[in-house]
């Protein structure tokens, strides 16, 4: 096996111009003096003229035609009236794969002689290559933390944004098996993102990327897409700590802050279960903080012989200061005024006396036009809460009624406690989210919400034989649950049944057929049992839904799949290569080659998407040495995937090496020994080489275990006659 990296690992990618687009900037501009620098790539190439447009260029058409010239000559174009330069960029072995743009150029240097801009672009180019080296983990391929860093001090000091650090820690394996682990996570985070966030690598399956703008709302929310979807590509575990760096930038290191708080934050999810989430500010904002000591020992002190009593949690709907004449309606019962609110023990009624109660307070609070006030209301004797839980579930009931609008009442129920299980999962801590729900259960154990609450969290840390039962009773509830014939889908899948996945997943899509992850998840499992009609119109289906989004909430796979306030869903890309492969299957190459070069451009380290795509180009005669190149690529992103393998052997019998293609098919074989596609081409290799005898042994091993292979008998049938 070769190094998988290189100390010095300098090689400049299309790929490094979106993510360390700032950096590689600031390193033209110290090579050329200058007001500004963009960046032509491969993928903005062909749509030069509108981001030329984009740009506010005064001549569009001109600032494309320097990008073209200087693109297909190789060398410097200036236009000395617009002071601007077009220096091409080329990897070491010369291909072009961007072009700066420097504005504003020094007026001596636009008039500069041929020789004298070709200097400048050797400077330049050896400058980007230095900025490569130092920001870039040759491990990942991506941006490391000095760069992660860069960007954080580069942010204005009153913008939103957030950092976020996701671990994805490897099961027990060999080094080689955590590099790969790491390759994996990499190009799977960055795919997701597909530009709109640059990821980072911080090493030992830590990666890390800035959310600019929005709020700690949507910030949660995107650590509990983050955390579903990387659940589905990890089974050791992920972590994701958030920190608001707009608290950690007034300091003299303010990037240094950012990222010692996200990783506290980070710290605190790994103590919370195997799959979890924190916010640094979720003490800060986390709606259900127990009521102060002092409170709680004077409660204590007056329900200490009660068998039965009720907490009332009265709180004004807006401003905090409950007026002298509200507090003259508790008719001198026992009351605590804190941040929550006034608690109010009353003894001796039970829920309905308590709501009866609480009734009455409103009328008076109407009467004396002292402005509204919301009550939550917690009784004991409760199931499953002891008396000291009181005071906090009159806090869940007081949430429970912020839902309902101001001047709400709320008893303590199993919506209640749903409510408050989704706080304490919405915070990361999926054990208490699992009491809440269970308790509410014990409430209302027909209550579909919940039993699909606590079965995502069982799912969530693999555990599926509770998880599975829970769906299934809230399927029995409602046997057009979308969110439980989901979630059941998902599970079996997660627990390697596809076959009971597909017949869920089929189920639920007979309820709602328009949600994104369902069409992707749905026909990957056909493209994989070889249904490929099928999975091609699903897939088509997803791919006209990519850029749609719901109307907020009315949509019953919203809980199952939270939508973001984004521009589009994260993600979408992802349904790429399985409709290549549908295409594929269904033998429409040239469709098949056009969705696979989408998933190579939204993915490049997608190693299957390569390797496919290579064979395709042999298949359609499009050029060996292309096909090579990308299986090769695909090699070294998964040497062991035997189908890479197989794949770069076929490339390279059609660039006319059989010597390394045999060698490569060799390799396949060590790691997939029955391969039959693997066999039959190394059979014919040999028979082209003159091995006639290995080719014969090879059609007669695979007519060992797969006797009806009639390509394999003929030649056999062919050899043995000769």
């Amino acid at each position: 096996m070769s190094i998988p990296f290189s100390l010095r690992d300098t090689e400049l990618t299309s790929a490094d111009f979106r993510r360390l687009r700032a950096a590689l900037g600031a390193a033209v501009m110290s090579c050329v003096p200058c007001e500004a620098v963009v960046f032509a790539t491969g993928r903005e190439r062909e749509e030069a003229r509108s981001r030329a447009q984009s740009l506010g260029v005064a001549d569009p058409g001109l600032w494309a035609r320097g990008v073209e010239e200087a693109w297909d000559t190789g060398r410097p174009v200036r236009h000395p009236a617009e002071r601007r330069l077009f220096i091409p960029v080329a990897d070491r072995g010369g291909k072009i794969i961007a072009v700066a743009v420097p504005a504003g150029v020094d007026a001596a240097l636009v008039q500069a002689g041929p020789e004298e801009l070709t200097i400048v672009a050797d400077r330049v180019a050896k400058a980007l290559r230095e900025v490569r080296w130092w920001a870039v983990d040759p491990l990942t391929g991506l941006p490391g933390l000095q760069h992660l860093r860069r960007e954080i001090r580069a942010m204005p000091p009153a913008e939103a944004a957030f950092l976020f650090l996701v671990e994805v820690p490897p099961r027990s394996g060999s080094v080689d098996d955590h590099i790969r682990h790491a390759g994996r996570v990499a190009a799977y985070l960055e795919s997701l993102f597909d530009g709109s966030a640059h990821v980072h690598s911080l090493g030992n399956g830590v990666f890390g990327f800035l959310w600019p703008g929005g709020d700690a709302d949507e910030a949660r929310k995107l650590g509990y897409y983050l955390l579903r979807k990387l659940k589905r590509q990890a089974r050791a575990g992920v972590h994701i700590g958030v920190a608001d760096i707009r608290q950690d930038r007034r300091g003299t290191d303010p990037d240094a802050g950012a990222v010692s708080t996200a990783w506290k934050a980070l710290a605190k999810a790994r103590e919370r279960g195997p799959y979890a989430f924190c916010a640094a500010d979720d003490d800060e904002t986390f709606p259900l903080v127990p009521p102060a000591p002092e409170v709680m020992e004077a409660l204590r002190r007056r329900w200490r012989r009660l068998r039965l009593f009720s907490v009332a949690l009265v709180r004004k709907d807006i401003g905090s200061d409950v007026p002298d004449r509200v507090r003259a309606l508790f008719e001198g019962r026992a009351f605590f005024e804190t941040a929550e609110g006034c608690f109010v023990l009353l003894p001796g009624l039970d829920t309905d006396d308590a709501l009866n109660w609480a009734s009455d307070l409103q009328a008076g609070i109407t009467a004396l036009g002292a402005g509204t006030f919301s009550i939550g209301i917690a009784s004991y004797p409760c199931p499953g809460f002891t008396k000291a839980d009181v005071p906090l579930n009159a806090q869940k009931a007081l949430l429970h009624a912020g839902f309902l609008g101001h001047g709400a009442v709320v008893a303590l129920d199993g919506v209640t406690l749903n409510i408050s299980g989704d706080a304490y999962y919405n915070a990361g801590d999926l054990n208490r989210a699992i009491k809440e729900y269970s308790r509410g259960l014990n409430l209302a154990p027909r209550n579909a919400n919940l039993l699909n609450s606590l079965g995502v969290i069982y799912a969530q840390i693999d555990r599926y034989d509770k998880a599975i039962p829970l769906f299934e009773r809230a399927v029995a509830v409602d046997g057009r649950d979308f969110m439980a014939l989901y979630n059941l889908g998902s599970a079996h899948l997660q627990r390697g049944e596809p076959e009971a996945a597909a017949r869920y997943f089929e189920k639920a899509m007979a309820v709602d057929d328009g949600f994104f992850e369902l069409l992707l998840q749905l026909g990957q499992l056909y493209c994989a049992q070889g249904r490929y009609k099928k999975a091609a119109r699903l897939l088509t289906k997803a791919e006209r839904l990519a850029h749609r989004r719901p109307d907020g909430g009315a949509n019953p796979w919203e809980r199952c799949e939270p939508w973001l306030d984004v521009d589009g869903e994260l993600g979408h890309g992802l349904l790429w290569r399985p409709l290549a492969e549908a295409h594929a299957g269904m033998g429409d190459r040239r469709r098949a080659m056009m969705y696979f070069e989408r998933a190579v451009a939204y993915n490049e380290r997608d190693d299957q998407a390569l390797a496919m795509l290579g064979e395709l180009y042999v298949l359609e005669g499009e050029g060996a040495d292309i096909a090579v190149s990308l299986c090769r690529r695909a090699v070294a992103l998964d040497e062991t995937n035997a189908g890479n393998w197989r794949r770069l052997a076929l490339a390279l019998r059609a660039a006319g090496d059989s010597g390394e293609a045999r060698h490569a098919l060799e390799r396949c074989l060590s790691l997939a020994p029955k391969d039959v596609g693997a066999m039959m081409l190394l059979a014919a290799i040999h028979e082209e080489t003159g091995r006639l005898r290995k080719a014969a042994a090879l059609y007669e091993k695979i007519l060992s275990f797969d006797g009806t292979n009639r390509k394999a008998a003929a030649r056999l049938k062919k050899l043995n006659k000769g």
